[in-house]
């Protein structure tokens, strides 16, 4: 391991700092939903009840990526998630990467 903490720095500023884990575990702990379907035409904004139980990192046309809100079971969500007003073609679960915090953190990917 080259580092046991890191530091993310947008325009100067420090945005946030820790272990991976630390950070990870900011914006949805050890697993994020990504749901893929078309997205282009609806908004999470206006589903009943999504906002409470969840968060919203990404979105785009054909993928959405949340974090469940709290200490929830994964069966529970994937419930939830399946009773969507969209047509949901898959779903998966994922750990949050770096680049996830980041995201979340400035709105940006690393790349730009």
């Amino acid at each position: 391991m080259l580092c046991s903490r890191i530091g993310i720095i947008d325009h100067g500023r420090v945005l946030a700092e820790g272990t991976l884990a630390e950070l990870q575990e900011r914006i949805g702990g050890d697993r994020l939903f990504v749901l893929e379907a078309d997205f282009q035409n609806t908004s999470p904004e206006t589903w009943p009840g999504f906002l409470q139980h969840f968060r919203v990192l990404q979105k785009n046309a054909k993928q959405l990526v949340i974090a469940a809100i709290g200490t929830r079971d994964p069966a529970d969500c994937l419930k939830e998630l399946l009773n969507l007003p969209v047509q949901i073609e898959n779903v998966s679960l994922k750990r949050p990467s770096l680049n996830d915090v980041f995201l979340q953190l400035t709105g940006r990917e690393l790349r730009e």
